[in-house]
């Protein structure tokens, strides 16, 4: 840590701060002609198994469409992203507030707390806004995805060519 603070105080020179050149096993080397060596080396000593193949898989599944397509949905709909972030935080918040209205009516029935007139309807305000915005959240969700499927199918059929005889 302390000479990382040195390096970039500029105190140290890069140069005295490098590895060994070879025979460690395990350290990286940092000389340009050993770095096409070292690459292979590592490359052969960390070669992917079948599992961490189908992992890879799985995330370049998981990424249905291309970043073309997320910069053109967001250019069609400029504040997604804003109500992308709004919906779940007012979710927690009702959430919250639910959780709350919640164990006050329970304290008040349980006897350990003096009952006041509109707890179950505070409870019954919360329970209705944190559904209300669950709605909100998920139709906004689901019109991104149409955006999105809409776009990179436009997309696809920019990109034929058209034939003519």
């Amino acid at each position: 840590m302390l000479a990382l603070l040195a390096l970039v105080c500029g105190l140290v020179p890069a140069a005295s701060l490098r590895a060994p050149a070879a025979g460690v096993r395990g350290v990286a080397v940092s000389t340009p002609l050993a770095g096409a060596a070292s690459r292979a080396a590592a490359a052969a000593r960390f070669a992917p198994n079948a599992a961490h193949a189908r992992r890879a898989a799985r995330v370049l599944m998981a990424e249905k469409y291309s970043q073309k397509t997320r910069l053109a949905e967001e250019v069609a709909s400029p504040f997604a992203k804003a109500r992308s972030f709004a919906w779940p935080a007012l979710f927690a918040a009702a959430s919250i507030a639910t959780y709350f209205a919640g164990t006050s009516l329970l304290a008040e029935s349980a006897g350990l707390r003096p009952a006041a007139g509109d707890t179950a309807v505070n409870l019954g305000i919360d329970l209705a806004s944190m559904a209300g915005t669950g709605y909100l959240w998920r139709n906004e969700n689901a019109a991104r995805e149409a955006r999105l499927a809409r776009l990179s199918q436009g997309a696809i059929i920019a990109a034929l060519r058209a034939q003519v005889p």
